[in-house]
């Protein structure tokens, strides 16, 4: 008998010490803007916004100040950029649709950290369909964009308005349909059916999805980590915000991105896109500068519900066993380069995102150089909390660019792709885009060192002549890394075929 209570004993003690051990593991919050370009974080360069919060979490944490994302194969680039965040795959590599649906074998990363004894838990904007989207979600609340009634409010004139955004909470049978969507009222109860309520004035969406997060915070008790998927709808238009942040950016106060073109030099397809057409054209300095000055002020707004997620886990004595991640399913260009989408492969167009991560095994106070795809950050999180990669993920684990010299580069160079028009490669020194449209080709070759902002085109001065050939057989070196859904006539017309 007592042999058998000391075998009890000892497995108790083992099984608390195991315990103990899931226990210390870091919870991991994965906080994801829309539309927001790298220097949207005043931390990244930028003095004309605000971003109280975001800077400290960049000063405690690190900064990756060569993050992308890689492309899209629609003009809804966020589409395609969520399914490579939540898959951990390239735009090339996402199978089972153009990323508003990805295959069953494609692991999410919610799916990864549930299978690693987390508890998984969604609040925010969804860009694609649910029985993608949610795969491996244990909880949510005041989801956004899980089916086709969620753009709409009561009426055109309000349709995507960001006080009157249309929510749903996590099902266990899935069905997100219309019939479950509800409104949220200005003192954040539930309203009833969108299409009973008239002119429907409610809270910000950066102030549910916030305030959301929020109360799983503080309402969490479980033993077991969690990880927290926060995608905000903000910046992306309509830029609203409340009047008190408007006011802090005067339009005539806005200074011009220093690549600001009236017109882009060429036309390559996507000159009359939704997003290109929230401006008149020629831009217009004015025009410009009213837009930015309400992406300033959504972006402060943001920051703002940002901040009460941070002192939450404050509150909870939470903040030095967190992982935090900051970052964007795509930059915009807000008037460089003549465009105001981000439907194009410019830095300071769509392809540059902010990237900043904080918490246990990060370095506080440090930027590295590192090249990074957005979709690396699933496999650098798993190495981050000892959760297994699945075996479906192609990114790249940037823990070793944390914590190595900040010059070091987990990747030599990236690849980009738009739709069938454009192809780009770029490497720690110079990028390469590619257009084909029309049956023509069109070359843009840049020296980021000297001229990061991509506005002096080099591909016509021979003096880089062996570059823009080297760059070229770095381009042609990525053929061959597309799926199906990428059926389209880059590479014909690229070759004179």
């Amino acid at each position: 008998m007592m042999i058998v209570k000391r075998i009890v004993l000892i497995s108790l003690l083992m099984g608390a010490a195991a315990y103990a051990d899931h226990d210390k593991r870091p919870n991991v919050i994965v906080i994801l803007a829309d539309d927001m370009r790298y220097d949207g974080v005043a931390a990244n360069g930028n003095a004309q916004v605000k971003t109280p919060n975001l800077n400290r979490l960049a000063e405690r944490g690190s900064v990756f100040d060569h993050a992308y994302l890689q492309g899209a194969n629609t003009g809804a680039t966020c589409v395609a950029s969520r399914a490579q965040l939540l898959c951990g795959r390239g735009v090339f590599r996402i199978e089972g649709g153009k990323g508003s649906t990805f295959a069953p074998s494609h692991k999410t990363i919610a799916q990864a950290f549930s299978s690693g004894g987390y508890f998984t838990f969604i609040t925010g904007k969804s860009h694609n369909q649910p029985e993608s989207a949610m795969r491996g979600f244990q909880g949510g609340a005041r989801l956004y964009g899980l089916s086709k009634g969620a753009y709409y409010v009561t009426n055109k004139d309000e349709r995507r308005s960001h006080f009157g955004l249309s929510y749903q909470d996590y099902r266990e049978d899935g069905q997100y349909d219309e019939k479950h969507l509800y409104l949220v009222g200005l003192k954040g109860e539930k309203c009833s059916n969108p299409s009973e309520i008239k002119n429907h004035e409610g809270l910000h969406s950066s102030d549910v999805i916030g305030q959301a997060a929020v109360d799983f915070i503080q309402s969490y008790d479980r033993s077991d980590p969690f990880f927290l998927y926060l995608p905000f709808h903000a910046p992306h238009d309509p830029r609203q915000a409340p009047a008190e942040y408007l006011d802090l950016y005067p339009p005539e106060s806005i200074a011009l991105p220093s690549n600001f073109l009236p017109k882009h030099p060429f036309d390559f397809g996507e000159l009359k896109t939704r997003d290109e057409k929230l401006a008149p054209y020629p831009r217009t300095k004015e025009d410009t500068q009213k837009q930015l000055s309400e992406y300033y002020a959504i972006i402060t707004h943001m920051d703002a519900a940002i901040g009460r997620v941070f002192a939450a886990l404050k509150e909870r004595g939470l903040v030095d066993n967190t992982i935090v991640v900051f970052t964007s399913d795509s930059g915009l260009a807000v008037g460089s380069h003549g465009l105001f989408g981000k439907q194009n492969l410019y830095d300071d167009g769509g392809t540059h995102v902010p990237m900043i991560m904080a918490g246990p095994g990060v370095p506080s106070g440090k930027r590295t150089d590192s090249l990074m795809y957005t979709y690396d950050l699933y496999p650098t999180l798993c190495d981050l909390t000892g959760v297994s990669i699945p075996d479906s993920v192609t990114g790249v684990s940037q823990k070793m660019a944390i914590e190595g010299n900040v010059k070091e580069s987990v990747r030599d160079d990236l690849y980009f792709g738009f739709k069938g028009t454009v192809r780009a490669v770029c490497n720690e020194r110079f990028k390469l885009i590619e257009y084909a449209y029309k049956g023509k080709r069109l070359t843009q070759l840049f020296d980021l060192e000297n001229d990061p902002d991509e506005c002096t085109n080099l591909a016509d001065n021979a003096e880089y002549a062996q570059i823009l050939n080297r760059m070229r057989k770095l381009l042609e070196g990525h053929r061959g890394d597309e799926t199906e859904s990428w059926r389209d006539k880059f590479w014909e017309i690229y070759n004179g075929k």
